[in-house]
């Protein structure tokens, strides 16, 4: 694997988010923080592609509700890649990512 075989969908906070182009037919997602592979996830197709990264509340974009929280999970689909946020309930608010 090289870095020719991942695409970058940008960043959140401060966390990057890559997935690779054709890991041997997987979709595979990457969080990267600091230089630093932290997730890593392959899923075959139709399988979702998730990654669930935490840290600190107030290192991440503030959710559309206002809430703090210490939980972010990148969701691959194809060339999108969507970001959830847990409400209160536990339940996951979404909205695309980067």
């Amino acid at each position: 694997m090289t870095v020719a075989d991942f695409v970058s969908y940008g960043a959140y906070g401060p966390l990057q988010i890559w997935s690779t182009t054709n890991l041997e037919n997987k979709r595979c997602i990457a969080v990267v923080r600091e230089n630093h592979i932290s997730v890593f996830e392959c899923t075959t197709p139709p399988a979702e592609t998730i990654a669930d990264y935490s840290l600190g509340p107030n290192e991440l974009p503030l959710p559309p509700y206002g809430e703090l929280t210490d939980s972010v999970r990148f969701i691959l689909h194809d060339g999108v890649v969507d970001v959830y946020r847990p409400t209160t309930g536990g339940e996951f608010y979404g909205g695309d990512c980067c």
